[in-house]
């Protein structure tokens, strides 16, 4: 920039541009003081404690909040039913489907005694119409935690979606699917009991979170 104004103010403008010299190197020693050095790396103790901060915020913000009111005694109870519900489903899966496997031509099984446990054959199951008792219990629940609102709605899909897979399986097998791996009645209900377990986790943790105590595992 210097070296211009040099070539610029020649021996015509003496003056004007011994002038202007001095003030282009007055703005640029001020820029570079302005810009000065970088600034130091934050000191190690620093950096721990930013790592420990952000690690703090990220669990706060993906971990359920735990409710701090108390949910009707009678939704409690029927969460703790459905739970012990899903348990004995899901342990004894094969056996409540009545499974008896063939030559995979001829398996036998009761894909609708699955979904009755479920809830959406009849409704003796305590999950039956369990989706519009959580959605009260986490209503009521004096909490703004969305990840509550998720953990409902991820366990209507699974409880869904274990429904679907056993009302499919009692289908497949007529519809000419006997022996197809993977789209067999068998295949079906294997990926129903699995759904079933994916429901069952989810709503155990929707329970804790909930504050409704389910006790442990008996299998």
């Amino acid at each position: 920039l210097t070296l211009k104004f040099a070539v610029l103010f020649n021996k015509n403008m003496p003056r004007v541009g011994v002038l202007l010299l001095v003030v282009v190197a007055a703005l640029e020693s001020t820029w570079a003081l302005r810009l000065g050095p970088p600034p130091p790396p934050h000191s190690s103790h620093q950096g721990v404690d930013r790592r420990v901060f952000v690690a703090g915020a990220i669990a706060w913000t993906t971990t359920p909040r735990r409710a701090t009111a108390a949910v009707d005694e009678a939704d409690a109870a029927q969460i703790r039913a459905s739970v012990a519900t899903l348990r004995e489903l899901t342990t004894q899966f094969d056996a409540v489907a009545q499974l008896k496997l063939g030559t995979a031509l001829d398996d036998s099984f009761d894909g609708d005694a699955v979904r009755r446990r479920l809830g959406f054959v009849g409704t003796s199951s305590p999950l039956y119409r369990i989706e519009s008792t959580l959605r009260r219990a986490v209503d009521a629940a004096d909490t703004e935690d969305a990840d509550l609102v998720e953990l409902r709605i991820d366990f209507g899909r699974a409880l869904q979606a274990a429904n679907d897979l056993a009302y499919s399986a009692i289908f497949s097998d007529p519809s000419g699917n006997a022996g197809r791996r993977g789209q067999r009645g068998r295949d079906y209900l294997a990926r129903s009991k699995i759904s079933a377990e994916e429901a069952l986790a989810i709503l155990e943790e929707l329970a804790d979170a909930l504050d409704v105590v389910v006790g442990g595992d008996p299998s």
